[in-house]
């Protein structure tokens, strides 16, 4: 399917209003597509948009979707308090009718549900696998709530307000108000996706985020130790990644989601007959070029539909570019872990050297002859890596060296004594680059940097050779399994961490044939092979 083919198709969905998150496009020949909408109802409806014929067919996955209503309305018998009702029955109706407003819904009732003990989310979230980005997968998380880990990340909420002052862009580009998310640590029981996050900050939608609010959750029993060496590098200072590795994270994945992911204003046009906007267009500036603001998002534009392709790399590339660019300030350390500020410049330090190493690391993920990144995290953090790259040699320094047994490895030199000047002052310019292309929807501009910042030299592909040859095997996640006993009580069955162990936990959870599964399984194949 061409490009042009689907933007004609997603030029269709906007005029009908019908958001494409929870869709699919198939096409039938260059004159026939179909749109498939995920919900439990079925129909189809046929229209004709520059000449070519789409219909939109409701209920692509309706017996999997049924299945989800059906619990969804057991799970009501067990809210709470009111909005964990009122989510449920969104969520109910989302599913069912396939209107993602009554997601949006559910997820407003989601983020005024502060502090509960259960936390959960559900429905077609995240858009990483779409290489337009603008459809998402579907997936679901049950978690319980870390008491103690909790009062770190809202101690650091408390506190959100005083880190948005120190940004380095102008307040008029910073959300009118910030409104104070709920921000637990989870201990997450069930996770039904591509792959678990080690945060998570939701939902997706920019309206709510920007003027209703937004929660994060770090999922710590998630995340996997650093505590063994990297392979691929000389002494790169492993021992201070070592050493610090669980501060690192944890200042990573909270600075990255509650103010990478938080901070930040759109400007919209709100109505295009009174010319109204959500920022002063006469006074507002651009501190790149000291000229009036021109670029700004329409009524229907999301930053999605506006970066598409870029916007999930982009995005990413911001949030951990705040997160890099805040381990430089004692005081975000004071913070979120006062117990460990007297030694934050070596955490600082352990930062960048993490940060470099994974953008090292991620060349595995580079498609050579594509010349494309396959993972928008590790596109973000090679572009970073180009940035601090840019500062020059006294600053930052890779190549290649030999291991033991004269095995080929990699060595990073960073002037340590530079960070808090140079690579502050690197990422203080990007950053506000950055936020000046998102907030002004100047895609044309974000574009032109992220891409040339993406780019792999010949040299670096040659150190892409060392990692590919190091290469670990991916990891392989196992989860628990929960049940209802004959008594109706939840029984948790936890297995070995080994490939049997994963069998057993699939056969756990899919113990019988299931005809209706497997019929559905049949007619997609054959539907996509015709």
């Amino acid at each position: 399917m061409k490009r042009e083919e689907i933007d004609n198709v997603d030029e269709f969905l906007k005029i009908v209003n019908i958001d494409p998150l929870n869709t699919r496009i198939i096409k039938i020949n260059d004159d026939h597509f179909q749109v498939l909408l995920a919900s439990v109802n079925m129909n189809t409806q046929t229209h004709f948009h520059n000449k070519k014929r789409i219909d939109i067919v409701r209920g692509d996955f309706s017996p999997f979707l049924r299945r989800v209503t059906q619990n969804l309305q057991e799970a009501l018998n067990y809210t709470a308090n009111s909005y964990q009702e009122q989510m449920i029955k969104y969520y109910i109706e989302h599913f069912q009718s396939g209107d993602i407003e009554m997601h949006k819904n559910s997820q407003r009732s989601w983020i005024r549900d502060k502090g509960p003990i259960v936390e959960t989310n559900i429905g077609f979230i995240e858009s990483y696998l779409d290489p337009k980005q603008v459809r998402a997968e579907w997936e679901g998380f049950s978690a319980i709530v870390n008491k103690n880990e909790s009062e770190k990340t809202h101690n650091f909420v408390k506190n959100a307000e005083k880190c948005l002052k120190m940004m380095p862009w102008p307040q008029e580009f910073e959300k009118d108000q910030f409104l104070k998310p709920d921000f637990t640590s989870l201990d997450v029981i069930q996770n039904g996706a591509s792959m678990t996050f080690a945060g998570i900050n939701i939902p997706n939608y920019d309206d709510i985020r920007q003027n209703e609010g937004f929660k994060n959750v770090y999922l710590k029993n998630c995340i996997h130790s650093r505590k063994k060496a990297d392979q691929n590098f000389c002494l790169i200072d492993q021992e201070i990644m070592k050493t610090y590795g669980d501060q690192v994270v944890f200042h990573q994945v909270i600075y990255h989601e509650l103010l990478g992911h938080g901070c930040g204003k759109l400007f919209y046009l709100k109505d295009e007959q009174t010319q109204s906007y959500n920022f002063d267009i006469e006074n507002t500036v651009n501190p790149l070029n000291g000229q009036k603001i021109t670029t700004f998002y329409k009524e229907q534009d999301t930053w999605m539909s506006v970066f598409q392709n870029l916007s999930n790399p982009y995005e990413e590339c911001r949030a951990d570019c705040v997160a890099l660019y805040f381990s430089c300030f004692e005081e975000s350390f004071s913070f979120l872990q006062p117990e460990f500020l007297s030694e934050w410049q070596n955490i600082n330090k352990a930062c960048f050297l993490d940060l470099i190493s994974q953008g090292i690391n991620g060349l595995q993920f580079y498609d050579v002859n594509e010349k494309k990144w396959g993972q928008a995290h590790i596109n973000g953090r090679w572009v970073i890596l180009q940035v601090l790259l840019e500062i020059g040699e006294d600053f930052l320094q890779i190549q290649k060296c030999l291991k033991e047994h004269d095995e080929e490895g990699i060595e990073i030199k960073l002037n340590k004594d530079l960070i808090l000047t140079k690579g502050k002052e690197a990422l203080s310019q990007f950053l506000l680059k950055m936020q000046v292309y998102k907030s002004t929807a100047d895609y044309q501009s974000a574009s032109k940097m992220f891409n040339k910042y993406s780019e792999v030299s010949e040299k670096f592909l040659q150190i892409r050779d060392i990692v590919i040859k190091n290469k670990k095997p991916r990891r392989v996640e196992l989860q628990g399994h929960l049940s209802l006993d004959s008594n109706k009580k939840v029984v948790y069955t936890c297995f070995q961490e080994s490939f049997e162990g994963i069998i057993e936990s699939y056969m756990a959870r899919y113990p019988y044939f299931d005809l209706e599964m497997y019929n559905l399984f049949m007619f997609y194949r054959e539907y996509n092979r015709n």
